[in-house]
């Protein structure tokens, strides 16, 4: 099944690159944000700036540190809203893109209609995202932290410091194979959504039963995707011997193959392998309009 899955994939991808547009507008979307942020960051912490306006000095570091020290609070309502709108223009992108993938596997390619269907589903694409990433993040951080906190009430000796770091480090080991377990159950979620056009929390229980339907398969794919991921970037790290214009390229050339290329290709595979698995209707969406008032 593999096999013809990554053939077929393939295949579609060829003759439609331009699915990765939602893909290329999601992460150009994220660098934007992400500049807007570090701006504000900066204007924010103009007062420790202009302690050095030189070479970066002690000064100058003890200068910020006092500025995030007393604007702590204030810093962190500003990462959590950048997050949170980061977050929320990725998932509509990624619900577009993944809709444009669909249609492009069904031989209805149209970045109007997934564009259009992607604002009808983009509070349940959201949603379950959210849920997703509350059970990732909450049960890693409780598992690296909680039996940390303990140890750090009573005073530090050496044989207390080491026991901490043996501690963080085996929190560590099994925060990662939680992290691994958990994105693993929920790999079909946002497919779900969007394929079988499901609320959210529908499309979280139809993710874990397909799931349990082929986990050898989806293993298997998340090895080729995996390794797929890693060795796309690999040409272009020697660009960054080249100083910061060969960092710039570097940046742009994995963007520019990330959006094109592995986005939409990995999609096709993971939408091919959750129809293949016999839980989703290929038939659902039969009429050019038939996102209307979904």
């Amino acid at each position: 099944m593999i096999g013809e899955i990554l053939r077929e994939g393939f295949k579609v991808w060829r003759g439609n690159v331009a699915a990765g547009i939602p893909f290329f507008l999601g992460m150009l979307s994220n660098y934007v944000i992400l500049v807007l942020f570090l701006l504000l960051i900066l204007g924010m912490l103009d007062s420790a700036l202009n302690l050095a306006p030189g070479d970066v000095s002690q000064e100058y570091i003890n200068g910020i540190m006092r500025e995030v020290a007393s604007r702590w609070k204030l810093l962190a309502l500003v990462g959590a809203a950048a997050f949170l709108i980061a977050f929320s223009i990725n998932c509509f992108f990624m619900a577009a893109g993944i809709r444009l993938c669909f249609d492009a596997i069904e031989s209805r390619f149209s970045l109007g209609r997934a564009f259009s269907y992607a604002r009808t589903k983009f509070l349940s694409f959201l949603a379950a995202n959210l849920v997703v990433f509350a059970i990732v993040m909450g049960g890693f951080l409780a598992i690296v932290l909680l039996p940390v906190i303990p140890l750090v009430k009573f005073p530090l000796s050496d044989e207390r410091i080491m026991a901490i770091g043996l501690m963080v480090i085996l929190s560590m080991l099994i925060a990662i194979i939680y992290l691994a377990i958990v994105v693993f159950v929920f790999t079909f979620v946002p497919y779900a959504i969007i394929v079988d056009n499901l609320k959210a929390f529908e499309g979280i229980k139809k993710a874990v039963r397909t799931l349990r339907r082929g986990i050898g398969e989806t293993i298997g794919m998340w090895a080729i995707v995996s390794v797929l991921y890693i060795l796309y970037t690999l040409p272009f790290y020697p660009l960054k011997a080249l100083g910061d214009v060969g960092e710039l390229t570097s940046t742009i050339l994995i963007g520019l193959l990330g959006s094109f290329v592995v986005a939409p290709l990995t999609s096709m595979w993971w939408i091919l392998l959750y129809v293949k698995l016999g839980e989703s209707n290929r038939n659902n969406f039969s009429h050019p309009n038939d996102f209307i008032g979904k």
